[in-house]
């Protein structure tokens, strides 16, 4: 535990158990209204999810205390990446906040630094991702560089739907399914091949990030060919906007890519959505299936950056070349 110098007796430390109303409670009054995202649990059991993204998670969490009263929280995702083949260990925030009557006293730089000197250790890198003033302005203060390859969130018109061609003579179905199987380990293991930089899509991470109904609430269509698993879209809504979360499919299979995608389209069509996004990086195998379907660039460009820890600067330099194979889609945030 710390100490901030007139910041009015806020000390800050680690996580614990049974922080968890404290923590909604401070995020409601930060923002208004928390969770952003649709769910159909309570806020606290919404908390302890995003707390849960690996067996190791909860101790990689601080907050900010002003007598029994969280006033301040800098919590992480604690996630694994493939890094040109090789696995590493990433943390990447998520929920950043300063309750307002204790903002302008140091509490931010203050549990940036605590984090800092407590995980820097522990983990391969740091991952920024999104355009919060707050983070963005930390970032830059920390040294974070930027991934050239950026992040843009395309869109498509549901009032304009495409003449994408007669359809594809396909082998493989598309079936919805409610949660994923260790098939996912394979699709990925073949697909990560294609790809510098992409976080673990593993059965478990994707069933904890789209099959808990503590998540929210999300659709997921999986294609297959003779019992083998060829790709997946995971779909889901903000407000009256679609958003394709994720579509992953094996290397070269631009086919169940852009039946997935036109599957997505049908989905939301039929759910009265009035756009879908898609965010892809800039270089990226999908772009074109996306473009031919009539998604534009028309929404904003995701800043994304890493902070080299106790992986090597070498190790993650080739993130400064704007071709380098990126896959970071929007649930790779807590945006959806």
């Amino acid at each position: 535990m710390s100490s901030i110098g007139g910041a009015g007796g806020v000390s800050i430390r680690m996580y614990q158990p049974g922080d968890e109303a404290g923590l909604v409670e401070l995020l409601k009054a930060s923002f208004g209204a928390w969770p952003k995202v649709e769910v159909s649990v309570s806020p606290r059991e919404h908390m302890l999810w995003k707390l849960s993204s690996d067996p190791e998670s909860q101790r990689f969490q601080v907050v900010a205390e002003a007598g029994s009263r969280i006033v301040g929280c800098r919590l992480f995702f604690f996630n694994w990446f493939r890094i040109q083949g090789q696995r590493l260990c990433c943390r990447q925030g998520f929920d950043l906040a300063v309750h307002p009557d204790y903002q302008g006293q140091g509490v931010l730089a203050g549990m940036w630094a605590f984090a800092r000197q407590h995980f820097d250790a522990e983990n391969d890198f740091n991952f920024g991702i999104g355009a919060h003033p707050a983070a963005l302005h930390m970032r830059v203060a920390q040294g974070n560089i930027k991934i050239a390859n950026k992040v843009q969130i395309l869109v498509h018109r549901l009032d304009a739907l495409p003449d994408a061609g007669p359809a594809p003579d396909a082998t493989f179905d598309v079936r919805a399914v409610s949660a994923f199987d260790e098939r996912a380990d394979s699709l990925f293991e073949e697909a990560s091949r294609q790809f510098d930089f992409i976080r673990e899509r593993t059965k478990d991470f994707l069933n904890w990030r789209h099959a808990d109904a503590r998540s929210g609430v999300f659709a997921i269509k999986q294609a297959e060919e003779e019992g083998r698993m060829l790709g997946y879209v995971v779909l889901c809504a903000s407000g009256n906007t679609g958003v394709v979360a994720d579509v992953l499919a094996l290397p070269g299979r631009l086919d169940v890519v852009e039946r997935l995608i036109q599957q997505s389209l049908a989905h939301f069509t039929q759910h009265g959505m009035s756009s879908v996004d898609c965010w892809v990086p800039t270089q990226h195998p999908y772009r074109s299936v996306l473009i031919k379907n009539g998604f534009t660039h028309k929404k904003r460009v995701v800043p994304l950056s890493y902070r080299y820890l106790r992986a090597p600067a070498t190790q993650l330099e080739f993130l400064s070349n704007p071709r380098a194979t990126v896959h970071i889609m929007a649930n790779d945030t807590d945006l959806v």
